[in-house]
């Protein structure tokens, strides 16, 4: 079931400037990230999605067709494939990691847009939920986000409600506060008003299971929007994780302990 909805007009922060701090564009308007892809390891596989003309490299890490998947989208300074040094900590929790890529990221050709990354999200979704029906996977689904994929896995949760058990958002900041300063002076400032509204509304049908994971000492998206994404969702079930010393890039290498205790009990729970 997909939700009715007012749908928000995100075509407004495709601008070049600010797609190029959000994604890392070099002056071409390509992402660093193009072209970097590592080997698979043993027990994943690399999947093509394809929508809108646009073929996406995704990755797929299994631990078994009875263990909960998490359809997961990462942030804007990674690949799908640098999920590979996760995929063994995942594997040990029992769970099966689908990790969906970007335009202009490794080996996914097009020009990454905020309003395209979460249009793409949709196609993806039906890749993967097709993928685990084809294949006969019994276990739940969840979708999961960190720092930009926030943006993608709120998307999918608010759509597709009657589909995943939950949603996981690790590092990052659902609300459109940060937005303000691409517009201090702009004439587009109304529509970012617009924007705005919209956006609060489309995060307040969200009603499924949250689990927010976040590091204490983020500078770059600090720990208050934790609690800000929890007051904007409906969820009956919002669990919080805060990661003691670590950072936002710091929260795998100093706390994958917490993170991977507060993602198991979350997935095996609701």
């Amino acid at each position: 079931m997909v939700l009715s909805m007012v749908v928000p007009d995100y075509t407004l922060l495709d601008r070049v400037d600010i797609a190029s701090r959000m994604f890392h564009l070099d002056s071409d308007g390509i992402p660093d990230m193009f072209g970097r892809w590592d080997p698979l390891p043993e027990g994943a596989s690399s999947h093509l999605v394809t929508g809108a003309g646009i073929t996406l490299a995704c990755r797929f890490f299994l631990h078994s067709e009875k263990s909960p998947s998490i359809l997961f989208f990462h942030g804007n300074g990674e690949v799908a494939s640098d999920y590979n040094n996760i995929y063994p900590h995942t594997y040990e929790q029992g769970i099966n990691l689908f990790a969906a890529e970007y335009r202009g990221y490794s080996s996914s050709y097009g020009t990454p847009t905020y309003s395209t990354m979460l249009s793409d999200a949709h196609h993806i979704y039906k890749y993967f939920r097709e993928y685990l029906v084809r294949q006969s996977f019994t276990g739940k689904a969840f979708v999961m986000g960190r720092s930009l994929g926030t943006a993608p896995a709120l998307e999918l949760a608010a759509y597709y409600q009657d589909y995943f058990g939950g949603v996981i958002i690790e590092s990052g900041s659902g609300g459109s506060k940060g937005w303000d300063r691409w517009f201090q002076s702009s004439t587009d400032r109304s529509r970012l008003v617009t924007l705005q509204a919209s956006h609060a509304e489309k995060l307040k049908r969200i009603y499924l299971p949250l689990l927010s994971i976040h590091g204490e000492l983020d500078s770059m998206v600090p720990v208050e929007s934790v609690f800000e994404l929890q007051d904007m969702v409906s969820s009956k079930v919002k669990e919080i994780a805060i990661i003691s010393n670590v950072g936002h890039n710091t929260i795998f290498l100093r706390g994958m302990n917490q993170y991977m205790d507060a993602l198991r009990s979350f997935i095996t729970t609701v």
